[in-house]
């Protein structure tokens, strides 16, 4: 906690120093998107990717913005995800990226990456809480350059949009806010002036999974019960988690003919640290982000395999809707309206209703409630083509006056009232 605070303390006092040359920058900046407005230049984007689920939103816009000829795309990969996660570091490179990789420090510090030669910043994600440090220090720091910053809804429970920690906020840098749904459609408790700030244009990560074949699934005859947990966050109750295991548990040893592939969030990897909560059923195969075999593995790929889904609360179940895979979402305590018309378990005895009715010669004729949740949360189309023309109309089409240039980058809009 303490090595947090002096790192947000230091990112505060570099933003205030940033601060002084913004006026000039905003200048510059508006100067350039005159041209960008005038010429139809090719806009010159930078993508960055901080976190471990980052590069699965980022990097398939980043493709489309280099294949449409209209932009000059560069990818920004922090040192840390380089060493945590092979996987981030090959898709970049498989995409046929040169990423720059940068420290974190370099980013807290505002060396790293240059802007200079910069018209739009797009992050997977970025708020004042603390996991999006980085993003965030980043997006400020772009801001007071004149760059016009974007940053992308990241999960179905996003915090600051779709979704409070005990009642508490966040705030976002970015000058707008790519959501999967329409704006209209957040919750009451949004504010007005960030609502305004959201474009609604879907999901930019592909539904299906590219990755090669699970050859540890290949050749099984068992059906597949994909069960996928984010467990490490502080959301859950001691009580919750232990309902959750004890409940997997029994469930898999009264199914013994099916196997439940049990995937840990890629990041927080609760069970990987766990692994002996599991202990009692021969049929549960650990999909384990922490081993080789399996980090390059994302949820989509075990989906693919499934012939149905339990999840605790998270994405997970949308990405299941969104492949028509049979999806519930462990509850237990937790109000969860947004899962709505989705099952949602409160007991082994749900568990195991699920999975009599969504398994086999059964599943075909359930899946109007996956339809339905995807409908609620998720705007048609293509999103990755969406993204790309929010980002041309506000750069092309915004205001480019020195004055709006200047403000933005101290955080004021043009009627000069402090966002």
């Amino acid at each position: 906690m303490k090595q947090r605070e002096i790192r947000n303390s230091v990112a505060l006092a570099l933003n205030r120093r940033l601060a002084t040359v913004s006026a000039v920058a905003g200048l510059v900046r508006s100067a350039r998107n005159k041209s960008l407005r005038r010429a139809g230049a090719r806009i010159r984007l930078i993508c960055l990717i901080d976190l471990v689920q980052d590069v699965d939103l980022v990097l398939p816009v980043a493709v489309a913005a280099r294949d449409s000829g209209r932009f000059d795309v560069s990818i920004c990969q922090t040192a840390w995800l380089r060493k945590v996660s092979p996987r981030a570091g090959a898709l970049v490179a498989d995409a046929g990226f040169e990423p720059l990789v940068v420290s974190r420090k370099a980013i807290l510090l505002g060396m790293r990456p240059k802007l200079d030669d910069i018209d739009a910043l797009l992050m997977a994600s970025e708020s004042t809480s603390a996991p999006h440090l980085f993003s965030h220090t980043l997006a400020r720091r772009a801001k007071l350059e004149g760059v016009r910053t974007f940053v992308m809804q990241h999960g179905l429970e996003n915090l600051g949009l779709t979704y409070r920690e005990g009642g508490r906020d966040v705030e976002f840098a970015s000058d707008h806010i790519l959501t999967w749904g329409p704006p209209e459609l957040l919750p009451a408790w949004v504010p007005e002036q960030r609502r305004a700030r959201c474009i609604g244009v879907g999901i930019a990560k592909p539904a299906a999974s590219n990755a090669p074949p699970l050859l540890r699934l290949v050749h099984e005859k068992r059906l597949i019960v994909g069960v996928f947990e984010n467990l490490h966050w502080d959301r859950y109750s001691p009580r919750y988690r232990a309902a959750f295991l004890r409940d997997l548990t029994a469930t898999a040893m009264a199914y013994p003919d099916k196997l439940f592939v049990v995937k840990p969030h890629h990041a927080g990897q609760w069970l990987s640290k766990n692994r002996a909560a599991l202990a009692g059923a021969e049929n549960i195969l650990l999909a384990d982000p922490a081993d080789p075999a399996w980090e390059r593995f994302t949820a989509g790929a075990i989906i693919e395999r499934a012939t149905a889904v339990i999840t605790t609360p998270s994405t997970v179940a949308l990405d299941a809707a969104r492949l028509r895979c049979p999806a519930a979402v462990a509850g237990y305590d937790l109000d969860l309206p947004a899962y709505a018309p989705l099952q949602v378990l409160r007991g082994a005895g749900d568990w195991s209703t699920f999975l009599a009715q969504n398994v086999g010669d059964h599943r075909a004729g359930r899946l109007d409630n996956l339809d339905e949740f995807r409908r609620r949360h998720v705007v048609m189309g293509d999103a990755r083509a969406a993204i790309l023309t929010a980002i041309e109309d506000q750069l092309r089409g915004g205001p480019f006056s020195p004055i709006d240039y200047i403000a933005r980058g101290l955080g004021l809009p043009a009627n000069g009232r402090r966002q």
